[in-house]
């Protein structure tokens, strides 16, 4: 598919992309740990000091990251390696290029699409995000009602990262709300329109 001239896409193209590694997060299934999985992920996250506020570069926005984002994302049966992502959502905020912005009248509150990207257990993946702004002007990460889908080549092909060597691979995939976060507009589809214009 080549370079095309939309901005955010050029932009997307030359991200850098944070590894994770769903290997450190299955240790937290594995039977004879103590504690629920629950806290243990939050001991996880906290030794990496990773809750907190961030200032997305691109708009100068504090996002909050906190337990409440961390729970909601893991009670919608988060598999090993979106568990593993939450380890990099402050680069994540810090790097997210804002897509758009759609009004939820339901629950009084804006949720502003990022894009970001992530290498999860070696596969580059495309990564969309909400930041939802309520009432008050507070903004905090959420993805609540994650899926992963298959995006039809967003960039031609994905990319593999092994033993230093890249090769290509069939479409890049997508790490993103559920199908209906937003009204009647999926994310993949937000994704889609900004990134393959």
């Amino acid at each position: 598919m080549g370079i095309c001239g939309n901005e955010k896409r050029i932009r997307f193209d030359v991200l850098p992309s944070p590894e994770v590694s769903g290997a450190e997060v299955s240790v937290m299934f594995m039977e004879g740990t103590t504690g629920g999985f629950i806290a243990r992920i939050y001991d996880w996250l906290n030794s990496k000091k990773v809750l907190g506020v961030y200032k997305n570069t691109e708009l100068g926005w504090e996002v909050e990251y906190t337990k409440g984002s961390v729970r909601s994302i893991i009670k919608h049966r988060a598999k090993i390696g979106k568990i593993a992502l939450l380890g990099a959502v402050p680069e994540l905020i810090r790097d997210g290029i804002y897509l758009e912005t759609v009004p939820d009248s339901g629950k009084k509150q804006l949720s502003h699409m990022f894009a970001a990207k992530a290498v999860i257990d070696r596969i580059l993946y495309a990564v969309c995000f909400v930041v939802r702004e309520d009432h008050n002007g507070r903004r905090y990460y959420d993805h609540s009602l994650t899926k992963t889908e298959t995006l039809a080549r967003i960039d031609g092909q994905a990319l593999r990262i092994a033993d230093g060597k890249s090769e290509r691979l069939p479409p890049i995939i997508v790490i993103g709300p559920d199908a209906n976060p937003i009204g009647k507009v999926r994310t993949a589809d937000i994704l889609k329109k900004h990134l393959m214009a």
